[in-house]
């Protein structure tokens, strides 16, 4: 890991946290809570000393991120993957560039700022680390005109799947404004049955097709066949209502006369895969048989998929 390390910084001349403190900062350390501030200052000495070659890396990317975002081929440059590769040394250099001075350099595009804040926060959120939910919490109530980054910053909130962040994030939803699809979009990481029944509700409730399609994304993550089993036993207990509940809206949604909507819904309820679906399909089925054709595909290829992988 070092010598990758090292090999980044080939790429640019650094001067101490130059880049980090002048980049793309999502809340200003000292407004967060003085134990949140405590615990950043603390551990953040700590690595300074154990892992500098680590902080030097992160500006390096810093460094480079204009000459990249110039050349990128998608919305934004994939930083995921860089920003991770430090997170598992050392989370701090990302920590602090996220609570730096909210500022940017001049040279810095938005599509470059964008890139920036969802690496460090798809990153950090994915480290699951308690302690750094009022880091979240904040820039979720400060707000972006950037859904991606909200986006982001949702998902890392939501990856700690507490209650008491499950509510929090249901409230930024209702308050959220044009922003709630970015917010919604990163909600299903919030995997307890609390977070599936708000988002069966909004997903019965909600017109906006943007918004809609953010919810299907969202119940596809809550109710993930493939997710569940990986996930510590502790955090198992709401498996089966979560898929249910996920199944259950997922299956109504497959009858929209909206066909983007109708696609990304059975799509969705395959990736679920609740035991409930066929009866959910059925009874559906029953209740609004206009929308026979519609729930048909989605039996035959639920259908195709058990013949395909007959132990599920």
């Amino acid at each position: 890991m070092k010598k990758r390390l090292l090999s980044i910084l080939a790429f640019a001349v650094l001067s101490p946290l130059a880049y980090a403190r002048d980049q793309g900062a999502g809340i200003a350390l000292d407004r967060l809570p003085a134990a949140t501030q405590a615990y950043i200052m603390e551990s953040l000495r700590a690595s300074r000393g154990a892992h500098p070659d680590a902080h030097a890396a992160l500006e390096a990317l810093a460094a480079e991120l204009p000459n990249a975002d110039a050349t990128r081929r998608g919305r934004f440059v994939p930083t995921g993957r860089s920003f991770m590769a430090l997170a598992k040394v050392t989370p701090w250099p990302l920590v602090e560039a996220l609570t730096a001075v909210d500022h940017r350099q001049a040279a810095w595009t938005d599509t470059a700022e964008t890139a920036w804040m969802v690496g460090l926060l798809e990153s950090l959120g994915k480290l699951a680390d308690p302690k750094l939910a009022p880091v979240y919490e904040a820039i979720l109530q400060q707000g972006s005109s950037d859904r991606h980054v909200m986006r982001a910053a949702a998902f890392a909130r939501a990856r700690l799947s507490d209650k008491a962040g499950a509510a929090f994030l249901m409230e930024v939803v209702k308050r959220a404004g044009q922003m709630r699809e970015g917010v919604i979009a990163g909600l299903g990481q919030c995997r307890r049955a609390d977070m599936a029944h708000f988002l069966a509700q909004l997903a019965a409730t909600e017109t906006d097709r943007d918004v809609v399609a953010a919810v299907i994304d969202a119940l596809s993550d809550v109710g993930n066949a493939w997710v569940w089993p990986v996930l510590h036993p502790s955090a198992r207990a709401d498996e089966v209502e979560v898929r249910s509940v996920a199944a259950t809206a997922l299956v109504k949604l497959v009858t929209s006369p909206d066909f983007r909507i109708a696609e990304l819904a059975t799509n969705a309820a395959l990736v679920v895969d609740s035991p409930d679906t066929a009866q959910l399909i059925a009874a559906e089925r029953g209740a609004n048989p206009a929308a026979a054709e519609a729930l048909n595909r989605l039996e035959g290829r639920l259908n195709r998929r058990i013949l395909e992988t007959p132990i599920r």
